[in-house]
């Protein structure tokens, strides 16, 4: 039974594109890199002739046997012609946003590549793709590597420590469909167009579309992370856990850590202000459904606040007192001067303003009421995301060798 493709992308920590169809569009590559071959092959009368552009790989690994002046004069013809091909290369449509995806969606990336580490490290980073991939593999300089070899799989799974039934190809080459079968790497085939498949590819899941890939991968990913934050709601709500349920709540979401001195931030009474944080954050989810926008505002502006004095307190050791008032942007710009996320930084300020913005319209009349919940919806799980990249900050709890706590703010429990 051929799996799905939102199955495979559920299921996997690494993807794997083929440099060569997927991220690059280089058409009549294979054609014009034979035709080098034959004549390369003329050029040292050696007994080769080209039938068709399938003859691509018997070239090459007869080139490639013969003497080293003929593997040389070969491997250098091929690199002087892949570069031109790269100058008229473009990306495919959607590539972009669907490795942005995956990197937001924490599955690893690599780009693997018949073609030599010049011309696809050009057209990367050309094209402001480098920081997209985890991993980069190319041709080594035999000519015979430019068939699609499960050594490369191999090479990726050594280097991001993935196991290969973990990892998944989107590939559009037959050649590389079938290296990824003998090592039982799962692969998903992106054909723009319609295309006889082999049998092996018969069996495999197939897209036409980049984008309509991204749109299946967004689906599974805002579905995973909101079953994951229904869990630790959920298991917020039960008050008293068993050892299995707080050791997944610590899993999930992101605990374990140090989360500093609550004397720290500032409150007059610590276990009313703990009582008051907890009913905030149901009352928020309560005011998001139904619809109550200025609600949702103000109670997210105050989580917001005390998760930003927890990382002050956890990991740059600054005490906050009860008698100090800030407003929430000045807050927010004094953490991105001591180094918050410069991404959630961004956002912040953005939600401080438009939350003044937004309320002084509603209060005045230029805006109605609900045309708020537009602007919050722009970015609504900014909160979200900085509790997690917060709580990624966030100091060990336990040092796992010694068996012991580690120190909250210097001292030692």
């Amino acid at each position: 039974m051929t799996p799905s493709v939102e199955q495979l992308l559920r299921d996997c920590q690494l993807v794997l594109f083929e440099f060569e169809g997927v991220v690059c569009n280089t058409p009549g590559q294979r054609f014009d890199v034979a035709k080098t071959l034959s004549r390369l092959a003329r050029r040292f009368s050696l007994p080769i002739t080209l039938i068709d552009s399938r003859d691509t790989f018997e070239l090459l690994s007869q080139l490639d046997s013969k003497a080293t002046e003929v593997a040389e004069a070969g491997d250098q013809a091929v690199a002087e012609l892949e570069l031109e091909l790269i100058n008229d290369a473009m990306t495919n449509p959607g590539v972009r946003s669907l490795l942005e995806l995956v990197r937001q969606s924490n599955r690893k990336t690599a780009c693997i590549s018949r073609m030599s580490s010049a011309a696809v490290h050009r057209f990367i980073e050309e094209n402001d793709l480098i920081d997209q991939f985890d991993l980069i593999v190319t041709r080594p300089r035999a000519l015979s590597h430019m068939m699609p070899e499960p050594h490369v799989f191999h090479t990726v799974r050594f280097n991001l420590q993935t196991p290969l039934e973990n990892s998944l190809l989107v590939a559009s080459s037959t050649a590389s469909c079938d290296a990824a079968k003998e090592v039982r790497v799962p692969t998903i085939v992106y054909r723009k167009s319609h295309y006889k498949r082999t049998h092996n590819e018969g069996s495999l899941p197939e897209v036409r579309s980049l984008v309509e890939l991204g749109s299946v991968l967004g689906e599974v990913y805002l579905d995973a992370r909101e079953r994951q934050l229904q869990r630790v709601f959920d298991l917020r709500d039960k008050g008293s856990l068993t050892d299995a349920e707080m050791l997944e709540y610590l899993v999930i979401s992101g605990g374990g850590k140090n989360v500093g001195d609550s004397a720290n931030l500032g409150f007059l009474d610590q276990e009313a202000a703990r009582e008051n944080l907890w009913i905030l954050e149901h009352s928020r989810r309560e005011a998001a459904g139904r619809g109550l926008i200025l609600e949702v505002y103000a109670s997210t502006a105050i989580l917001i606040e005390m998760e930003i004095r927890q990382w002050f307190s956890a990991c740059k050791a600054r005490t906050f007192r009860a008698d100090e008032k800030f407003t929430l942007g000045k807050l927010v710009n004094q953490a991105s001067d001591a180094g918050l996320d410069a991404d959630i930084s961004v956002r912040l300020s953005r939600f401080v303003e438009s939350r003044n913005i937004g309320i002084h319209r509603i209060i005045q009349g230029e805006r109605k009421y609900f045309d708020l919940g537009a602007e919050y919806m722009k970015d609504p799980s900014l909160y979200e995301d900085l509790v997690i990249w917060v709580s990624s900050q966030l100091p060990e709890a336990v040092n796992q060798r010694a068996g012991t706590w580690n120190a909250v703010n210097g001292e030692q429990d």
